[in-house]
């Protein structure tokens, strides 16, 4: 009977995920890892542009509040102005995400790409007959034939018979 497999926990996935960082960052490429801190860089430019909207609201209610009683055409210029600097700023934050998910999308699969060739390149090399068992016998042989035909034809038919309804 085999040994029971440990429990699944999230903080021992980061663990083993963190322990690992060192051994996965040297896989990846150096023009990929510019990439990424590229991408980082982008983050942080939007968290400023964030706090810089968030801010700018705040200027913005202030200066409504000390223009009560001017007139409107006054009021409006403002609010037009105010508007126009959020739309641009809200705009030039979404511009930054854009090219950040363009570039962590791009920059991901590229590396999957390569990890795959490489892969599949380091398989080519191994002795696959390394990995079979010995020779089955018979008895073995046309139990797995059996085994092998009930899971192929019992979907095969089943989906047949649904094209004749």
């Amino acid at each position: 009977m085999p040994a029971p497999e440990p429990e699944r926990n999230f903080f021992r996935d980061l663990d083993g995920v963190w322990s690992r960082r060192k051994v996965i960052w040297r896989l990846v490429p150096q023009k990929d890892k510019l990439s990424f801190i590229g991408a980082v860089l982008l983050m942080a430019l939007v968290a400023l542009v964030e706090t810089g909207i968030a801010l700018l609201l705040g200027k913005f209610f202030d200066r409504v509040l000390k223009l009560a009683g001017q007139p409107a055409t006054e009021i409006m210029r403002f609010a037009t102005y105010s508007l126009g600097i959020l739309a641009g700023a809200y705009v030039f934050k979404e511009i930054l995400n854009l090219l950040r998910r363009g570039l962590v999308n791009r920059t991901t699969t590229r590396i999957e790409k390569d990890m795959t060739v490489r892969l599949v390149g380091h398989l080519l090399k191994v002795d696959l007959g390394a990995l079979v068992q010995p020779p089955f016998t018979r008895p073995q042989l046309a139990l797995q034939a059996e085994v092998l035909a009930a899971h192929v034809a019992v979907p095969v038919l089943a989906h047949a018979g649904h094209h004749h309804l």
